[in-house]
C-alpha cells in the first residue's frame, strides 16, 4: 500500500516507518525538515501541520495516512515556538483533516491516529483536551479511521526509559512523587506492528482501541525493573511533586530546551493502567513484558 506518515521522523513514527517498509509498503513521510529520499527507504515531502498553507498542495491519494506528529522536546511544551499540545496535537490534526477533506483529488481510504491512553471529552489536562480534539477531527472527515490510544511507549531512542537507564549511574534513583501511579508500558516495536496491522486489518475500521502492555506497573516497579536489568542496587529517592514543579518552572524559564516543566511533571505522574487482552485478541499479537522490552537497550 501507499502510506503517508505525518510525524514519521519522530520516535513512534520512525518505528512505524521501519515496520511498514519491512512489510513492503511504500512509505512517504510528511516533515517540516524532510531528509533525502532514497530508493531503499521512505520518500519525503514538505509539510507542517501547524501551517495549513503547506498542506494545501499535497496530493492525498494514499491508501492510508498515519498521524503521529509530536512536538520537539515532548512532553515539555514551548509556547513561544508553538510547541504545545493544543497547537500540534489539537489544531495540527484539524489542519491535516481539513486539508484532506478539502482536497479535490483522490482521498485516503483510511486514517490512523495516535491518540493517548485516558483521552476523553471530560478531561481538563492539555494533552487530553488536544488529543480529544484530534480524535473528533478524525471522525468528522467521513473517512474510515483507526484511533489507537497507547499507554506509556518506550524503546531505544525514547525520552523516558533512556533517562531511567542513565539514572542507574547515580547513587540513587530519583522518582517524581510517590511513584505509585500506574501505567501499562508498551514496547515500541509492538506498537509499530499494531500500526502496520491497522493499515489493512478490517476488524479495526472505525474503532478506538486502547493499547496497553501486559503489565500494569507503578513507576516504583518500573524503576526497580530497570535497576534489576542493569544489575544495580540503588535506593529510590522520591521527590515531592511541588518541588519538581518548582524546579521545572525555573528550568523552563532559564533554558532554551529544558528537560522538565510543571506541565511535564503532571504528564509524568499520570495514572493510566489498562488491560492488554483486548488489543492482543484484535491483532493476534503477544505484547512484550517490560523485562523483555528492556533487552532492546543492550
Amino acid at each position: 500500500m501507499k502510506i503517508l506518515i505525518a510525524g514519521g521522523t519522530g520516535f513512534i513514527g520512525s518505528a512505524a516507518t521501519m515496520n511498514l517498509l519491512k512489510k513492503n509498503h511504500q512509505v512517504t513521510i510528511l516533515s517540516r525538515k524532510p531528509r533525502q529520499s532514497t530508493s531503499q527507504g521512505p520518500q519525503y515531502i514538505v509539510g507542517d501541520v501547524t501551517d495549513p498553507a503547506s498542506l494545501e498542495k499535497i496530493r492525498w491519494d494514499y491508501d492510508v495516512v498515519v498521524m503521529c506528529v509530536q512536538f520537539p522536546n515532548h512532553p515539555v511544551e514551548n509556547p513561544k515556538k508553538g510547541y504545545t499540545y493544543e497547537k500540534v496535537d489539537g489544531q495540527g490534526t484539524e489542519n491535516l483533516c481539513h486539508a484532506i477533506t478539502r482536497s479535490t483529488g483522490e482521498k485516503p481510504k483510511r486514517l490512523i491516529y495516535l491518540s493517548g491512553a485516558g483521552t476523553g471529552p471530560d478531561k481538563s489536562e492539555p494533552w487530553f483536551k488536544a488529543k480529544w480534539r484530534g480524535e473528533t477531527a478524525i471522525k468528522h472527515t467521513g473517512i474510515d479511521y483507526v484511533i489507537l490510544r497507547p499507554s506509556w511507549v518506550y524503546g531505544p531512542g525514547d525520552r523516558s526509559m533512556s533517562k531511567f537507564l542513565a539514572f542507574t549511574k547515580l547513587p540513587v534513583m530519583p522518582v517524581i512523587g510517590d511513584g505509585k501511579n500506574r501505567v501499562s508500558p508498551v514496547f515500541i516495536d509492538d506498537l509499530a506492528e499494531i500500526i502496520t496491522q491497522s493499515a489493512a486489518f478490517p476488524k479495526t475500521l472505525n474503532a478506538t482501541i486502547d493499547v496497553g502492555g501486559p503489565q500494569a506497573l507503578s513507576m516504583n516497579e518500573i524503576q526497580k525493573a530497570v535497576l534489576k536489568f542493569k544489575n544495580k542496587n540503588r535506593p529510590l529517592l522520591h521527590q515531592p511533586v511541588w518541588l519538581m514543579k518548582t524546579v521545572g518552572a525555573v528550568l523552563n524559564a532559564t533554558l532554551p530546551t529544558p528537560p522538565l516543566s510543571p506541565g511535564a511533571v503532571d504528564f509524568i505522574n499520570m495514572n493510566n493502567p489498562m488491560d492488554s487482552k483486548s488489543v492482543e485478541k484484535i491483532f493476534q499479537i503477544k505484547m512484550r513484558p517490560l523485562e523483555e522490552g528492556l533487552k532492546a537497550f543492550k
